[in-house]
């Protein structure tokens, strides 16, 4: 066992790297690597004991390393050779140092929040390339995932194939702690299938139009639950405060009608959709510690020009932040680089497409 690659639980770090030294039935002789100063390079080591005991059937977790004893980074942690907390977190953590957000575990996504918008992951070029080898292109095999890193365009793209090509209804769960990202991933995945239906129907002019009108709404009503639902906290300026259940609607097409029509895959064009929300944080409204505030709505009316606030309230005129209790002053001046005024005039324009006029 000597000379062996594990890891070592550490209060501070959760796990930290380690050479097994020599070891016995109970205890065994490491040394731990810790981390020096802001580099987060594992450096400075340090001799330690550790109980056998404390640890699952009494086996120290090993490192994942190749021979050279560097360690092994894999796209899809199935096809790591030691598969447990500590190898997850660290893969994890080499993908993340290199800017890389998206990792596989089989079918399922981790994502791990950059906190930083990576324009290439996104562009127009990528959404269609995943689009294109996972849903019009296939490779015999069915599977194109083998072809492509992993990245939440995936789940989308596999979605709209289930619905299109094989009818059945598809589920896309995201969850994760605050300030994982998983507003944005919502974003990112909605705006993904709204490409993807619309590259390849085929539809007379006047469809499209009505297609795109549909579309453009159920993109952007979609601030209108941030704006009543989120908040900024600790962690995340644009939190979300509510669980929420979003169903988009699509219209298939029978898929011998698309055979006769020359269309390996049945088009499949967004009709509409449903919200269903639910566990909201009621005690926000009412009080929030500093530097968090309550739900963007109430400094977005307050910042609004006068004549619309007193539309709403005469008691509105002349109102500040600090004139309301329950809101109170803000050091934050902006959300996603906006100002709460600029944020109200998107509110507008988002209650104008669902209907809601003259506030």
């Amino acid at each position: 066992m000597s000379s062996t690659q594990v890891y070592i639980r550490d209060k501070a770090h959760g796990w930290l790297p380690a050479d097994v030294v020599s070891s016995d039935a109970k205890t065994a002789n490491v040394k731990i690597y810790y981390p020096a100063g802001d580099d987060e390079e594992f450096s400075d080591r340090k001799d330690a004991v550790v109980k056998l005991k404390d640890y699952p059937d009494g086996n120290l977790p090993l490192q994942n390393v190749n021979e050279s004893g560097n360690l092994i980074e894999m796209a899809d942690m199935c096809d790591l050779p030691y598969l447990h907390e500590a190898a997850i977190l660290f893969n994890l953590r080499a993908r993340h140092k290199k800017k890389i957000p998206y990792t596989r575990v089989g079918d399922i996504v981790i994502a791990v929040n950059p906190f930083q918008w990576i324009p290439e992951l996104y562009s127009d070029e990528n959404r269609e390339k995943y689009a294109n080898i996972l849903v019009w292109n296939p490779p015999p095999d069915g599977d194109g995932r083998s072809q492509i890193a992993p990245h939440v365009y995936e789940a989308s793209s596999l979605a709209f194939r289930g619905l299109s090509c094989e009818g059945v209804d598809q589920s896309i769960l995201v969850s994760g702690e605050s300030g994982a990202g998983k507003t944005e991933t919502v974003k990112i995945v909605m705006k993904h299938l709204a490409a993807v239906q619309a590259s390849e129907v085929s539809t007379s002019s006047d469809d499209s139009n009505f297609q795109s009108s549909v579309v453009k709404r159920v993109m952007d009503s979609n601030p209108l639950l941030e704006t009543f639902g989120n908040a900024k906290t600790v962690r995340n300026d644009n939190s979300s405060r509510f669980g929420k259940y979003i169903q988009l609607q699509f219209d298939v097409e029978d898929a011998t009608t698309a055979q006769f029509s020359g269309r390996s895959v049945p088009n499949c064009i967004l009709a509409g959709s449903f919200c269903d929300t639910y566990l909201l944080e009621k005690s926000r409204v009412v009080g929030h510690e500093s530097p968090e505030r309550t739900y963007h709505i109430f400094y977005q009316i307050i910042a609004a020009p006068e004549d619309e606030k007193t539309k709403i309230w005469s008691g509105m005129a002349g109102t500040t932040n600090s004139s309301f209790r329950y809101v109170g002053e803000t050091e934050t001046l902006l959300i996603e680089g906006k100002t709460d005024a600029q944020k109200w005039e998107s509110t507008i324009s988002a209650l104008a497409l669902v209907g809601i006029v003259d506030v």
